[in-house]
């Protein structure tokens, strides 16, 4: 069976995985006018990120991840990178996917610290508080979506 990503009046933004019939994405209605401003795919993660240009309001800059579960060392460079030139542009960030980072073990797992630390540097907020996988004994949160709270101006 072929996969169809078409949702009526959304358009399919996306990078392919290096797996097949896979991709990390998001739809964008089509009412919004938004430039593609990098597509990523490497063996760590991939990353896509958009503009929305929103009419008599500030553009938002959103990006979607999929890291994989090898090199979360090269996830975080490039993240602490990326989000360090988007934070200077003054502009929303919303940041969302499954980064492989079980924020729940932070205590305990120093790529969620680290991952943690310059999410609270650059002023970006977690929407997602519980669980997002319970799996027989054991459960994590890989799955959020981040937003900055620090308005633009």
């Amino acid at each position: 069976m072929d996969f169809n990503p078409t949702i009526p009046k959304y358009n399919f933004e996306h990078v392919p995985l290096p797996v097949s019939a896979a991709s990390v994405g998001m739809y964008i209605d089509q009412r919004f006018k938004y430039t593609v401003t990098e597509k990523i795919s490497k063996d760590a993660f991939q990353v896509f990120w958009v503009e929305l240009h929103l009419p008599k309001k500030e553009n938002i800059v959103c990006g979607v991840d999929y890291r994989q579960h090898n090199s979360p060392e090269h996830f975080q460079e490039y993240f602490d990178e990326t989000i360090e030139k988007l934070s200077t542009s003054g502009k929303k960030i919303i940041f969302m996917g499954d980064t492989n980072l079980n924020l729940l073990r932070f205590h305990s797992c120093k790529y969620a610290q680290n991952f943690i630390l310059s999410l609270q540097s650059f002023n970006l907020m977690p929407t997602i508080d519980k669980r997002t996988r319970v799996h027989n004994n054991s459960d994590s949160l890989i799955d959020n979506i981040f937003i900055s709270t620090v308005e633009p101006g």
